[in-house]
């Protein structure tokens, strides 16, 4: 138990000096026959060791309440300050998941680019035309060479 307050440790060595004195008391009351002053004395000596267990009792209610009042403070400060680190690794998440997202929408890009490239290289290496087209474009360049201009605008509508 934690050391009483002045006032109270005052408090507790009068009752308890009360106390002792009253037990002295009753013992040459009883000695001497004093029944009734006896039968006074131990009803006295019962209120006072009443008195003793309610100081004792409200001391240990203050104590407490004092070490929830600070536990809730600690608590509250320790909430605190995770709820600060919480809110720094979340705002440290969104920044690097930010630049790992642009670094991924450039890299797509790049290689949307490069494939847009290759196959339009792929579609011009490899573009042939059909039998049928090679055949229109020989007569084209026959009835060109004849002067037939007019069949030849005609038959490429």
């Amino acid at each position: 138990m934690k050391s009483l307050e002045p006032e109270e440790d005052e408090a507790q060595l009068e009752i308890e000096e009360m106390i002792e004195s009253l037990k002295q008391h009753l013992k040459e009351c009883q000695k001497m026959g004093k029944y009734v002053e006896a039968q006074m004395t131990q009803n006295r000596l019962a209120e006072l060791k009443e008195k003793k267990s309610e100081l004792v009792v409200t001391k240990l209610k203050e104590d407490q309440e004092n070490e929830i009042k600070k536990l809730d403070a600690i608590h509250d400060q320790e909430e605190s300050k995770m709820e600060q680190e919480w809110l720094k690794k979340l705002e440290e998440h969104d920044e690097k998941a930010k630049l790992e997202e642009d670094s991924l929408r450039a890299k797509h890009e790049k290689e949307q680019q490069e494939c847009r490239k290759e196959a339009e290289l792929k579609i011009t290496d490899k573009a042939h035309a059909s039998q049928e087209m090679v055949g229109l474009k020989k007569m084209e360049e026959a009835l060109a060479k004849q002067g037939k201009y007019a069949n030849k605008y005609d038959d490429r509508m």
